[in-house]
């Protein structure tokens, strides 16, 4: 989805301002991700090896990244999903406002 802020908004609200920022890119990286899963392709990490049972005996292993596509977006645009979160409520509690008063 698209976020159009006006110039209060978007310093008002920071992070969602990133997020309309980089909005495109975003969303290239969050479909390749989607496709690559969809391929039955995995995001992992490399590992030190702590089995003693294991019959590879390799120093390291890969692991898949335990992470969801947002988390690994935010994560990479440098996007705070926490404040992402606040910032919503804020503006909820902002409309919330205006029509009690409206």
């Amino acid at each position: 989805m698209v976020i159009k802020l006006t110039h209060e908004e978007r310093e008002l609200y920071p992070e969602h301002a990133k997020l309309e920022a980089i909005g495109d890119k975003r969303n290239a990286v969050g479909d390749f991700i989607e496709w690559l899963s969809e391929e039955g392709y995995r995001i992992a990490n490399w590992h030190e090896n702590e089995c003693s049972e294991c019959s590879c005996m390799a120093d390291q292993i890969l692991l898949p990244v335990m992470k969801n596509t947002p988390e690994m977006l935010a994560e990479y645009f440098d996007v705070d999903l926490i404040k992402i979160e606040k910032e919503k409520q804020a503006m909820l509690d902002s409309i919330r406002k205006a029509n009690k008063n409206g």
